[in-house]
């Protein structure tokens, strides 16, 4: 089973989702965390997000990505980049 992770911005913590379609019981912003394990997500936040936890706590360029396109769903790849996840079918993108 695939399951989905994201840190959730607005409630300053992490949710994981067993599916896509779970992905949308919190509507809140958020940026998801490309990795396989609940311990390789949380390591993969500190190294990309060290000390975040709200939105506010982002880097002003990446709240205006997030502000920008508020349906636009940003991923943190497990190479830490910060890339658009493009889901018009609900695949998650790369």
């Amino acid at each position: 089973m695939n399951v989905l992770y994201s840190w959730c911005l607005d409630h300053g913590r992490l949710h994981a989702y067993r599916a896509e379609e779970d992905a949308e019981v919190c509507t809140a912003r958020r940026i998801y965390l490309d990795a396989v394990s609940r311990e390789a997500v949380m390591n993969l936040k500190e190294t990309c997000l060290p000390g975040v936890t709200f939105f506010s706590d982002l880097e002003p360029i990446v709240q205006c990505i997030l502000i920008d396109d508020p349906e636009q769903r940003v991923m943190i790849s497990a190479g830490g980049g910060l890339v658009p996840i493009d889901t018009p079918d609900g695949e998650r993108g790369r």
